[in-house]
């Protein structure tokens, strides 16, 4: 899951957000269900939190035109169970592998077997 602060220009309410929540089909093009909250709105324009599991190019830009509003902002907060946070464009961090199969439900990792001795 990938979630997404959008800022949208037009009178948007909640209802309108709505419509992406069982997937649309846009110019031949299917879109899976979108999980989409009003945050707050203010004369023209809104701040949305979008959540998408597919990612297809350009998709919350064509949803969101498809609704009849324009992306005026976009901004990734986070992508699977990982939260990005302050992490600078362009920016790595690694992430140990105790917490990497932890969020992805991995478990603990095989244990090392001691190395064979020949007897004789």
């Amino acid at each position: 899951t990938r979630r997404y602060r959008v800022r949208l220009f037009g009178n948007v309410t909640q209802a309108d957000l709505d419509k992406l929540a069982k997937g649309v089909t846009i110019d031949g093009v299917s879109f899976g269900p979108v999980q989409a909250q009003l945050e707050r709105s203010k004369g023209s324009y809104a701040w949305a939190m979008i959540s998408l599991r597919e990612g297809k190019n350009r998709e919350i830009k064509r949803l969101m035109e498809w609704l009849g509003f324009r992306v005026a902002r976009l901004i990734r907060v986070s992508y699977g169970p990982f939260q990005l946070g302050q992490l600078e464009p362009g920016a790595v961090e690694e992430v140990p592998g105790k917490v990497l199969r932890e969020q992805l439900g991995l478990g603990k990792p095989a244990p090392k077997s001691a190395p064979k001795t020949k007897t004789e």
